[in-house]
């Protein structure tokens, strides 16, 4: 059987995903099928933008989280981003 690779996402890839929830309105299911992440994943991304003070800024890159491996999206440096996303 084949192993799961592990996927990793930039800071700005999860608050941006994480902003898309807050701002539309929608929920996380319906966000986290959009982009191809799994329930779990979005809901920790929206708990930490929400606990972060206001005015924080959007970083850049961080170090990898490894409980964002099941995740997935446009995102993710595990695989080029197809045209036109």
């Amino acid at each position: 059987m084949q192993e799961r690779q592990r996927r990793s996402f930039t800071e700005e890839y999860k608050r941006q995903a994480a902003e898309l929830v807050v701002s539309s309105g929608r929920s996380i299911t319906s966000v986290g099928k959009e982009l191809g992440l799994r329930d779990s994943v979005l809901r920790r991304w929206v708990e930490k933008l929400r606990q972060e003070p206001a005015g924080a800024g959007s970083g850049g890159a961080a170090p990898h989280d490894a409980s964002d491996a099941d995740a997935g999206g446009p995102g993710c440096r595990d695989r080029p981003a197809a045209r036109g996303e």
